[in-house]
């Protein structure tokens, strides 16, 4: 008995050491790399003025949440088995139960697989503005299955990965003019003076 106590208390020392190095070392990443406030901009009213973050702001905390999930898993598996506890049995059923309730879950699985492309092929990082579909908004952060966008209205829209589609980032490649009403009236009434 005194052995099993003195393994969980090893383990769960050594699982809270790990997180929290872990946890500072993406904490301060993330500190390293945020922009000064003196280059935020201060014209707040402007369509695009969103401030766009570097790509860490948005791999590094979907990192610290699988980091955190694979050691709640891998702590409470090692616990249970310092206990006398077969873990055997319990690992054969999560696989059995993996496989039928994996078949519900494709829509997850889906907008997972989505995020991952989009967030590795590097399509738009948080604060930028995006149109994909027929949602439109600054990107505020993400979850693995869903980003979070705040429309220019201020309604934030939780869109799942595997619903956005094609993605235009007005933050990327230059924006042309934009015609609007006026300037289009203004083309046709010089049309019709030239007839």
């Amino acid at each position: 008995m005194g052995d099993a106590a003195f393994s969980i208390l090893m383990t769960l020392f050594l699982a809270h050491m790990v997180w929290g190095l872990t946890n500072r070392y993406i904490q301060h990443k993330l500190e390293m790399l945020a922009p000064p406030p003196s280059e935020e901009k201060a014209d707040d009213d402007e369509e695009f003025s969103g401030q766009t973050l570097d790509r860490s702001f948005t791999l590094l905390p979907m990192l610290r949440k699988f980091v955190g999930t694979v050691m709640v898993v891998m702590v409470t598996l090692i616990v249970l088995s310092s206990m006398g506890i077969n873990i055997a049995p319990l690992l054969a059923g999560a696989s059995i139960f993996g496989l039928a309730i994996g078949f519900g879950f494709q829509k997850l699985v889906s907008d997972v697989l989505s995020g991952i492309f989009y967030l590795v092929d590097d399509t738009f990082r948080v604060g930028e503005y995006i149109q994909a579909g027929n949602v439109t908004g600054t990107v505020e952060g993400f979850t693995l299955r869903n980003v979070n966008l705040r429309h220019d209205k201020g309604a934030l829209q939780i869109v799942p990965f595997s619903k956005l589609g094609a993605v235009t980032n007005f933050n990327r490649g230059g924006c042309r003019e934009i015609q609007t009403e006026s300037s289009l009236r203004h083309q046709y009434l010089a049309g019709a003076e030239n007839h």
